[in-house]
């Protein structure tokens, strides 16, 4: 099995990423190469931001038709402030025009393509551990957060934006308090934390146990159906 993983951010999607998958697929390893995808490996790619990402597509789907190894490649990226439906259609767009211009379905028929997109960001998704956000909050920044929208209890996909220029600014500035309660440091460039199987862990039994975090659900879904090893 080869996975190939074209990832929006400049840092943290190509640092979170790898390190869920040497959690997830232990028996995966990582290459530098297109060309060295010969047999349970993966290969991950940043494009430095959108709509850079947009723009690597056609050469991603044209190298999967250049090798044939390479079973799945996957397209991740924030939703942003965008409506997660649109911005997934925006992808399978251009997934699908880079199919029909590169003969992919002739030349590499069974290559699976997967858009996933962070709704509406990936510190959405880190917000979903419920044992990193304190029952009763004493750092008065998340406090601040907490009583307005408890991540706890209520899905964080459905975190509005409180005050904060964008949405995507809203929920890393909840993450950081969250973290600094816990005594942590969460920056884009240093991840800390969730880059352990622990945590990954943790927001997969959510998932299983609850309807929330439904983007972070598409993924894990997926990543079971190839035999990941999550709760």
């Amino acid at each position: 099995m080869n996975l190939y993983f074209l990832v929006e951010g400049r840092s943290t999607e190509r640092k979170v990423y790898r390190a869920w998958l040497k959690s997830a697929f232990p028996g995966l390893r990582e290459v530098q190469a297109r060309d060295d995808m010969d047999g349970d490996t993966f290969y991950l790619v940043s494009t430095e931001g959108y709509p850079n990402i947009l723009d690597r597509i056609d050469e991603a789907v044209g190298e999967l038709v250049d090798n044939p190894a390479i079973d799945h490649l996957f397209v991740c990226l924030d939703a942003d402030d965008v409506d997660l439906a649109t911005r997934r259609q925006e992808i399978e767009t251009r997934l699908s025009a880079a199919v029909a211009s590169t003969g992919l379905r002739e030349l590499n028929p069974s290559a699976s393509l997967h858009p996933i997109v962070q709704d509406c960001c990936i510190e959405t998704w880190f917000l979903g551990h419920r044992k990193m956000m304190s029952a009763s909050p004493q750092d008065p920044e998340l406090r601040r957060c907490w009583e307005r929208f408890d991540v706890r209890s209520s899905d964080p996909e459905l975190l509005p934006n409180h005050g904060a220029t964008t949405r995507s600014a809203h929920h890393l500035h909840y993450l950081v308090a969250m973290f600094r309660e816990r005594k942590v440091t969460y920056t884009k460039t240093h991840p800390g934390p969730v880059l352990d199987g622990e945590y990954l862990r943790e927001l997969a039994s959510r998932v299983r146990a609850t309807s929330h975090l439904q983007s972070l659900r598409a993924l894990l879904d997926l990543w079971r159906g190839l035999g990941a090893q999550l709760p």
